[in-house]
């Protein structure tokens, strides 16, 4: 009975007409599928190549597709998963391997035109040419100004036994007493400095 289906090519109408023919659970469905595959087997032979098909096989070329994900830079993976034949981790490993790491980009006020790149290459360039003609850095003074904390303690962690107690530290007030210190300097050292007299105020 299983020769005569074989033609047909129906396992599952060979697995019922069997057990209806003989008995409930005379042969199983992996049985059947067992016997088409033996049959189909023998009757071409050895033969294991593909036969010829409506359409060729899908395939792709992996290394050129991972050259896309690099140079798709603002693509996300998710995306690039849906344009590429590989697979997510795929993608992940590449970008892990060369190194590509994501940043965000940089706002910047505005595009500056080529006239206006030349012309602040040379107001940058100006000072360092100058120094070298004619050298002005070791008499031109720089004034710094900056708010000093009286108490400036932080709150740090420590190794300590297991055993052993934390070190307490009291936190600092909401209105912590500081000093503006004014600090004159040229290329090569500090110049001057001096504090803000207590009661004064910056002007």
């Amino acid at each position: 009975m299983c020769e005569f289906s074989t033609s047909s090519g129906l396992v599952a109408a060979t697995l019922a007409s069997t057990n209806k023919a003989w008995s409930a659970g005379t042969t199983t469905e992996w049985t059947a599928r067992s016997f088409f595959f033996l049959a189909k087997f023998r009757k071409n032979g050895i033969e294991i190549h593909h036969k010829p098909r409506a359409s060729r096989p899908v395939r792709y070329n992996k290394n050129h597709s991972l050259q896309k994900v690099e140079s798709q830079t603002t693509s996300t993976v998710r995306q690039l998963r849906a344009k590429l034949p590989v697979s997510q981790q795929t993608i992940f490993r590449h970008l892990k391997a060369t190194g590509m790491v994501k940043k965000l980009e940089i706002w910047v006020p505005y595009a500056l035109t080529e006239e206006q790149r030349l012309r602040r290459l040379e107001t940058c360039k100006y000072p360092y040419e100058l120094e070298f003609r004619e050298p002005f850095l070791h008499i031109s003074l720089t004034l710094d100004e900056k708010w000093v904390l009286y108490d400036n303690s932080k709150h740090k962690a420590q190794r300590l036994h297991k055993t052993e107690l934390v070190k307490q530290i009291p936190k600092p007030n909401l209105l912590p007493h500081k000093i503006l210190i004014s600090i004159w300097w040229n290329s090569k050292t500090m110049v001057d400095y001096e504090f803000l007299p207590k009661g004064q105020t910056n002007k």
